[in-house]
Protein backbone atom coordinates (compact mmCIF):
# COMPACT_ATOMS: atom_id res chain seq x y z
CA UNK A 1 0.00 0.00 0.00
CA UNK A 2 0.79 3.29 -0.68
CA UNK A 3 2.18 6.03 2.01
CA UNK A 4 1.80 8.78 -0.76
CA UNK A 5 -1.33 10.96 0.41
CA UNK A 6 -4.25 11.13 -1.35
CA UNK A 7 -4.90 14.89 -3.44
CA UNK A 8 -7.06 16.87 -1.24
CA UNK A 9 -9.46 19.14 -3.34
CA UNK A 10 -7.09 21.97 -2.82
CA UNK A 11 -4.42 20.30 -4.57
CA UNK A 12 -6.28 19.52 -7.29
CA UNK A 13 -8.17 22.85 -7.54
CA UNK A 14 -4.34 24.36 -7.46
CA UNK A 15 -3.23 22.17 -10.07
CA UNK A 16 -6.65 22.55 -12.24
CA UNK A 17 -5.75 26.27 -11.85
CA UNK A 18 -1.92 25.75 -13.13
CA UNK A 19 -3.60 24.05 -16.16
CA UNK A 20 -5.98 27.15 -17.11
CA UNK A 21 -3.35 30.13 -16.03
CA UNK A 22 -1.10 27.78 -18.83
CA UNK A 23 -3.65 27.56 -21.54
CA UNK A 24 -4.30 31.07 -20.93
CA UNK A 25 -1.06 32.60 -21.15
CA UNK A 26 0.15 30.14 -23.83
CA UNK A 27 -2.92 31.51 -25.69
CA UNK A 28 -2.68 35.33 -25.64
CA UNK A 29 1.28 34.96 -26.18
CA UNK A 30 0.61 32.63 -29.13
CA UNK A 31 -1.86 35.55 -29.93
CA UNK A 32 0.74 38.23 -30.10
CA UNK A 33 3.80 35.67 -31.52
CA UNK A 34 1.02 35.14 -34.94
CA UNK A 35 0.63 38.68 -35.03
CA UNK A 36 3.73 39.78 -35.18
CA UNK A 37 4.89 37.36 -38.28
CA UNK A 38 1.93 38.37 -39.85
CA UNK A 39 3.36 41.61 -39.80
CA UNK A 40 6.60 41.05 -40.33
CA UNK A 41 5.76 39.76 -44.15
CA UNK A 42 5.24 43.52 -44.66
CA UNK A 43 8.29 45.04 -42.75
CA UNK A 44 11.79 44.98 -44.73
CA UNK A 45 14.64 43.77 -43.57
CA UNK A 46 16.41 47.14 -42.97
CA UNK A 47 14.28 48.59 -41.21
CA UNK A 48 13.75 49.59 -37.48
CA UNK A 49 10.33 47.90 -37.41
CA UNK A 50 11.76 44.51 -38.73
CA UNK A 51 14.69 44.19 -36.37
CA UNK A 52 11.86 44.65 -33.37
CA UNK A 53 9.17 42.24 -34.96
CA UNK A 54 12.21 39.74 -35.55
CA UNK A 55 13.00 40.35 -31.56
CA UNK A 56 9.16 40.02 -30.61
CA UNK A 57 9.24 36.40 -32.73
CA UNK A 58 12.15 34.96 -30.48
CA UNK A 59 11.35 36.41 -27.70
CA UNK A 60 7.55 34.91 -27.62
CA UNK A 61 8.97 31.74 -29.31
CA UNK A 62 11.29 30.98 -26.05
CA UNK A 63 8.35 32.54 -23.92
CA UNK A 64 6.03 29.72 -25.05
CA UNK A 65 9.35 26.84 -24.40
CA UNK A 66 9.90 28.02 -21.23
CA UNK A 67 6.02 27.76 -20.35
CA UNK A 68 5.72 24.61 -21.34
CA UNK A 69 8.70 23.26 -19.74
CA UNK A 70 7.64 24.59 -16.11
CA UNK A 71 4.06 23.51 -17.31
CA UNK A 72 5.69 19.68 -17.44
CA UNK A 73 7.33 20.51 -13.82
CA UNK A 74 4.53 21.73 -11.95
CA UNK A 75 2.25 19.48 -13.17
CA UNK A 76 3.24 16.66 -14.82
CA UNK A 77 0.46 14.66 -14.69
CA UNK A 78 -1.25 16.81 -17.02
CA UNK A 79 0.38 16.95 -20.17
CA UNK A 80 0.04 19.71 -22.57
CA UNK A 81 -3.18 19.61 -24.96
CA UNK A 82 -2.56 20.74 -28.55
CA UNK A 83 -6.46 20.00 -29.43
CA UNK A 84 -8.20 23.03 -30.64
CA UNK A 85 -9.79 24.95 -27.98
CA UNK A 86 -13.66 24.41 -27.85
CA UNK A 87 -15.94 27.65 -29.45
CA UNK A 88 -19.73 28.75 -28.87
CA UNK A 89 -20.47 25.68 -30.94
CA UNK A 90 -19.23 23.20 -28.68
CA UNK A 91 -20.98 25.14 -25.78
CA UNK A 92 -23.95 24.09 -27.46
CA UNK A 93 -23.10 20.99 -28.20
CA UNK A 94 -22.20 20.35 -24.19
CA UNK A 95 -25.04 21.86 -23.02
CA UNK A 96 -27.28 19.68 -25.19
CA UNK A 97 -25.40 16.60 -23.90
CA UNK A 98 -26.85 17.53 -20.72
CA UNK A 99 -30.28 18.80 -21.58
CA UNK A 100 -31.60 19.31 -25.36
CA UNK A 101 -31.79 22.78 -24.05
CA UNK A 102 -32.03 24.71 -27.32
CA UNK A 103 -29.23 27.37 -26.73
CA UNK A 104 -30.73 30.67 -26.77
CA UNK A 105 -28.26 32.87 -28.11
CA UNK A 106 -27.84 36.26 -28.95
CA UNK A 107 -24.65 36.80 -30.43
CA UNK A 108 -21.96 38.87 -31.89
CA UNK A 109 -20.28 37.93 -34.84
CA UNK A 110 -18.27 35.53 -34.23
CA UNK A 111 -15.34 37.15 -35.07
CA UNK A 112 -16.04 39.89 -32.73
CA UNK A 113 -16.21 37.19 -29.54
CA UNK A 114 -12.21 36.86 -28.78
CA UNK A 115 -11.48 32.41 -29.10
CA UNK A 116 -9.85 32.68 -25.84
CA UNK A 117 -13.26 33.89 -24.32
CA UNK A 118 -15.50 31.70 -26.20
CA UNK A 119 -13.42 28.56 -24.93
CA UNK A 120 -12.93 30.13 -21.12
CA UNK A 121 -17.01 30.67 -21.11
CA UNK A 122 -16.86 26.86 -22.38
CA UNK A 123 -14.29 25.56 -19.60
CA UNK A 124 -17.04 27.53 -16.78
CA UNK A 125 -20.09 25.62 -18.17
CA UNK A 126 -18.12 22.38 -17.96
CA UNK A 127 -17.33 22.99 -14.27
CA UNK A 128 -21.27 23.94 -13.20
CA UNK A 129 -22.11 21.14 -15.36
CA UNK A 130 -19.91 18.91 -12.93
CA UNK A 131 -21.09 20.68 -10.03
CA UNK A 132 -25.31 19.84 -10.87
CA UNK A 133 -23.83 16.38 -11.29
CA UNK A 134 -22.61 16.17 -7.67
CA UNK A 135 -26.11 17.74 -6.44
CA UNK A 136 -29.12 15.71 -5.94
CA UNK A 137 -32.20 16.99 -7.27
CA UNK A 138 -30.93 19.55 -9.41
CA UNK A 139 -31.09 19.51 -13.09
CA UNK A 140 -30.91 22.15 -15.76
CA UNK A 141 -33.66 23.99 -17.27
CA UNK A 142 -32.61 26.06 -19.73
CA UNK A 143 -29.35 28.65 -20.92
CA UNK A 144 -29.36 31.82 -22.47
CA UNK A 145 -25.83 32.89 -24.46
CA UNK A 146 -26.00 37.07 -24.70
CA UNK A 147 -22.37 38.85 -26.00
CA UNK A 148 -22.82 42.95 -25.64
CA UNK A 149 -19.69 44.30 -23.52
CA UNK A 150 -19.24 41.55 -22.13
CA UNK A 151 -19.99 37.64 -22.75
CA UNK A 152 -22.92 36.30 -20.33
CA UNK A 153 -23.95 32.97 -20.19
CA UNK A 154 -27.33 31.78 -17.44
CA UNK A 155 -28.19 28.86 -16.94
CA UNK A 156 -31.83 27.97 -15.03
CA UNK A 157 -31.85 25.46 -12.77
CA UNK A 158 -34.74 23.32 -11.15
CA UNK A 159 -34.37 22.21 -8.10
CA UNK A 160 -31.88 23.53 -4.60
CA UNK A 161 -30.02 25.86 -6.63
CA UNK A 162 -28.52 27.09 -4.05
CA UNK A 163 -27.03 24.09 -3.07
CA UNK A 164 -24.70 23.74 -6.09
CA UNK A 165 -21.39 24.49 -5.19
CA UNK A 166 -20.07 27.11 -7.58
CA UNK A 167 -16.35 27.50 -6.34
CA UNK A 168 -14.53 25.67 -9.15
CA UNK A 169 -16.64 27.79 -11.66
CA UNK A 170 -15.93 30.88 -9.95
CA UNK A 171 -12.08 29.79 -10.46
CA UNK A 172 -11.98 29.32 -13.76
CA UNK A 173 -13.99 32.96 -14.67
CA UNK A 174 -11.67 34.68 -12.32
CA UNK A 175 -8.71 33.36 -14.54
CA UNK A 176 -10.12 35.23 -17.38
CA UNK A 177 -11.52 38.19 -15.55
CA UNK A 178 -14.86 37.32 -14.86
CA UNK A 179 -17.28 35.91 -12.26
CA UNK A 180 -20.15 33.84 -11.76
CA UNK A 181 -22.92 35.01 -9.64
CA UNK A 182 -26.24 33.39 -8.30
CA UNK A 183 -29.93 34.65 -8.28
CA UNK A 184 -32.31 32.29 -7.38
CA UNK A 185 -32.48 29.60 -9.81
CA UNK A 186 -30.08 31.16 -11.68
CA UNK A 187 -26.14 30.76 -12.02
CA UNK A 188 -24.69 33.71 -13.84
CA UNK A 189 -21.27 33.79 -16.21
CA UNK A 190 -19.77 36.63 -16.78
CA UNK A 191 -16.87 37.06 -19.25
CA UNK A 192 -15.30 40.32 -20.57
CA UNK A 193 -14.42 40.36 -24.43
CA UNK A 194 -10.92 41.57 -23.96
CA UNK A 195 -10.14 38.60 -21.54
CA UNK A 196 -8.98 39.00 -18.50
CA UNK A 197 -6.68 42.31 -17.39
Amino acid sequence: MSDLPLPTSDARDRAQAVRDLHDIVVHRVSEVRMHAAALRTHVGDGSGGGTSLDAILLASGQALQELRRMHALIAPEQPVSYAPQPDLDALQELLDAERPCRLAAVRLPAALVPDGVAASCYRVAQELLRALHGTAGVVLDAATLHAAEQLELRLTLSGAAETVDLGRARLRAALAGGCVERAGAVVAVFLPLGGAP
